[in-house]
Parts: C-alpha cells; structure tokens; sequence
C-alpha cells in the first residue's frame, strides 16, 4: 500500500454527497429567481413557498397556485424524455396535488438545466404530450399503445380518470437548458441588477445579495427557523395546528422579505458601523441644547431654526426606517451617516476653530459644504439610502442635542434643560 495516500488526497469512489448540495443549492438558486419574480408587476405573484408541497410553490395575486419541480442532470446525459424516472415522478406529484386540492393549481412546471427530448413525436417527447394535451382539452385524445402507457404508470397511484392526467398535463409548462451548475449563481446576480435597476452596482455587491437570496430560499426550505415559538409549542393551547401553521409560515417568502434580504446584503458590504451603536428609539427628541449650543457659537435664531427644522425631517425618517425595516437596521443606516456627518463636522471644526472669536458660523458654512460633497460622493452610499445632504444636516443637528458635537468651545450646559 503507498503510504503517501491519504483521505485528503483522494476523492471517494463512493461519497456522492457533494453532488448531492450541488443539486439541492440548485434548486435553491432556482427558487431565488423565482422569489424575484414578486418585484415585477406583471408576474402577479403573492407569495413563494418553499418545499412546501412542490420544490417551489408560487401563490398568485388572485389566490391560484403555481407548482414548480426542479429536476437537475449532467450535461453529458442528454435531454430529459418523458419515459424518465424524474419526469414521471413531476408528473404524478402535478397529479396528485390537483386530486387534492382541486380547481387551486393554475399551471405546473418542469424546470431543469438540460432541454426535454423532442426529435421525434412520440412517448418519449414531453413537449409533444403537452402539445397533445392542450389541443385535446376536455378529452382523452387517440394516441399510441407507448402513450397511453405512459399515461397509465402516471396516473398508477391515482385513483383517477384518464382525462384528469390530459388535464394536468394541459397546464404542465417546461423551462428547459436553465444555466448549468456553476453559472447560475452569478446569473441570479445579473437578474438582481436588471429587476432592482442596481446596474451601477459592483458585481461583488450583486453577488453577495445573490448568495444572501439563495440562503433565504434554503432556510424556507429546510425549516432552519429562529423564531422562539419553535421552542415552546408543547404548552400551546392546540400545539399541533400552532406548530404547523409555524412550520408553514417559515416556508413563505413575501416581497418585504424579499427586499430586506437583498437591502440588507447591500448594505451589509458598505456601511460604517461603530463600537457603541445607538438604536433610533434612544436618540434625543427635542432641540433645547442644540438651540444653546449653536447661539453660544454665534449662530444666528434664523440658521438654528432651519437646524432645528432639518433634524425634526431626519427624526421622522429614522423612525418611518425603523416601522419599515426594523430597529437593528434602523440603527445600522443612522449608524453609517452619523459616522460619515460626524466626520464631516469635526474637519470643519478643526478649520475654523479659534481661541480668540465665535467660529460657530464659520463652521456652519464649511459643515454645509463638507455634507453636499459626501452627499454626492457614491463610495458614501448617502444617495442609495435615499437621504441628501439636508438629512445630514439634520443628524448633526442630533449629534449637536446629544452634545457629541460643539460649536463653540465646550462649556456645562445647564442640567436643568429638559428635552
């Protein structure tokens, strides 16, 4: 035996489980294209469910249901035939959920990363039984003996009529020759820049909210949950409908998950964050020692008004960011300007401070003109958080109320001040 082989050195002949992940974050990846597909308005869809009856079961706007299968293979092996033990298994699946939910499915797809077999019309080419099924609709048409066959081993495990397999297969849709195995992550990425219209993005930034969409397509998938219910259905009144109806919600994918998953990826790879983040809900409220502090600067009553005005307009958007996106990220995007206002001010301050006279205003007008170029600047992400300059006048006018920023030499504001 040669001793310099070794587990590590060597694949195994027999350990297929990297293929395996390789097919299941396919269909992941897959399900991702799919969930984009609720950002476009004339998709009509809903809600995506993840393994939940179908690898991905779409709900449309108008309450019907779409069943998607993912069936992957190697390239060398060809197209996919009807007579196939994959498509024969899609097939009866489509079957069996219109025999038990009847009039709820729409249509049905077959979606793979290889074509269907279609040389010939005959049993083993699926687009021409589909084709045979739509022409046919509301009847058993004639066909071969290698048909009607494969018809009968659809519908074995069904006690059904042979018109409900034709009418199933009248609404079976096929999505073939998908990207292969390693290029449909990086296309996923490149649909994520066209629907969101983020072509000025990096591609690095792209692939990182794709990465970040497939995950979330997996945890639906594979009940990876973090909600604390989990943990305690046992002293739920009726524990079992309680868990189920958990077990489902985790599976589903709305359009505002959709968005906070893919923002989040955004945001995640380019905003600054410091080591004592402050949640919005902390922040001051009222204007009482900024009115006292810029005065001691010098700052005209006109200037300090409008101050005042801009921080009241960034009070409001901070909290309309936490109902919308939550208080962690609320205080992930205050977090990154905060950094880049306070940044902003302190060069100004250290331009214009003087032992000798009031460099309040000074410094106003160097702060105006620091904040419009970080504003502009795309590196700083100020424009894709939606916020402009007059915002990042108004987190310095917080910064100024929390006394994290002076305008005049500091002095001991009176604690007496309520805010």
């Amino acid at each position: 035996m040669d001793s310099t082989i070794s587990p590590v050195t060597v694949l195994s002949p027999t350990d297929h489980g990297d293929d395996m992940q390789l097919r299941v974050r396919y269909q992941s990846t897959y399900g991702a294209f799919v969930t984009l597909g609720m950002l476009l308005d004339d998709a009509d869809i809903d809600a995506v469910y993840c393994e939940h009856h179908e690898d991905v079961l779409i709900r449309k706007k108008n309450g019907k249901f779409h069943g998607c299968q993912v069936k992957t293979r190697a390239a060398k092996l060809g197209p996919f035939k009807a007579d196939d033990g994959q498509i024969k298994a899609a097939l009866s699946r489509f079957l069996g959920l219109e025999i038990a939910f009847p009039a709820t499915f729409e249509h049905f797809t077959i979606a793979t990363n290889v074509a269907f077999w279609d040389a010939e019309k005959n049993s083993k080419s699926l687009p021409f039984i589909i084709e045979l099924a739509r022409s046919n609709r509301g009847k058993v048409p004639s066909t071969s003996l290698e048909i009607r066959r494969l018809i009968s081993s659809v519908k074995a495990e069904h006690k059904c009529k042979l018109i409900k397999v034709w009418e199933v297969l009248a609404r079976v849709t096929l999505q073939g020759e998908l990207p292969q195995f390693n290029d449909i992550e990086c296309q996923l990425a490149v649909e994520i820049a066209e629907v969101l219209d983020a072509r000025s993005r990096r591609f690095d930034e792209l692939h990182a909210a794709a990465k970040a969409l497939v995950q979330l397509v997996s945890d639906a998938s594979s009940l990876n949950h973090d909600s604390p219910l989990f943990r305690y259905f046992v002293f739920l009144t009726k524990p079992q409908d309680s868990r189920e109806a958990a077990i489902i919600e985790a599976k589903r994918i709305s359009r505002d998950r959709l968005l906070e998953v893919i923002t989040h990826a955004f945001d995640g790879h380019t905003l600054l964050t410091s080591g004592n983040r402050i949640h919005v809900g902390e922040l001051p409220s009222g204007a009482t020692k900024l009115e006292k502090k810029m005065a001691a600067g010098g700052i005209i009553a006109a200037e300090i008004g409008l101050i005042k005005d801009f921080k009241f307009s960034t009070d409001k958007l901070l909290q309309e960011w936490r109902y919308k996106y939550g208080p962690e990220r609320a205080a992930e995007r205050y977090d990154h300007l905060q950094l880049l206002v306070k940044e902003d001010c302190f060069a100004a301050s250290a331009q214009v401070k003087s032992p000798t006279s009031l460099y309040g205003t000074a410094m106003l007008a160097r702060v105006r003109d620091n904040l419009r170029a970080t504003a502009s600047l795309p590196a700083t992400q100020v424009a894709r958080l939606g916020v402009s300059h007059h915002i990042l006048l108004g987190i310095a006018g917080i910064l100024t109320e929390e006394c994290s920023l002076w305008w005049s030499d500091e002095f001991k504001v009176n604690e007496e001040v309520t805010q």
